[in-house]
């Protein structure tokens, strides 16, 4: 089973999950994907920076580092990217296991038109 987690940073206080409907749930962060993979059998887990989407600015580096020392399943990074460097940094310094690329894909640039636009294959890749 994979799940998506949302969530993002309130006015006040830490780092929060959020449901679809965007109502708080009750765990931290970290309580809530070790519910998920130890209570529920989540088996990969997608952490969703809702508040980072469409802004290109970057992934979550500490919140991603956090949760891959915390659970044992493949993390897929999801919200802010904006460049083929945010791209390869969460890739291969937090050692996401994979990551969604939103915005990037879909606009030639911040506040751009639409261009649909795949980042190239061996810009991203280190061998």
């Amino acid at each position: 089973m994979i799940t998506c987690s949302n969530f993002q940073k309130p006015l006040i206080g830490s780092m929060r999950a959020y449901s679809y409907l965007g109502y708080k749930i009750k765990y931290t962060l970290t309580d809530y994907a070790k519910y998920l993979t130890t209570n529920l059998g989540v088996r990969e887990l997608m952490l969703y920076r809702v508040d980072r989407r469409g802004t290109w600015e970057g992934y979550d580096h500490e919140v991603i580092n956090d949760l891959l020392n915390t659970v044992e399943i493949p993390v897929i990074a999801c919200g802010g990217c904006g460049s083929i460097e945010d791209l390869k940094t969460v890739l291969y310094k937090t050692n996401a296991n994979a990551a969604a690329i939103g915005s990037m894909a879909v606009y030639s640039k911040k506040g751009m038109g639409v261009l649909i636009n795949f980042p190239n294959r061996e810009a991203v890749i280190q061998e």
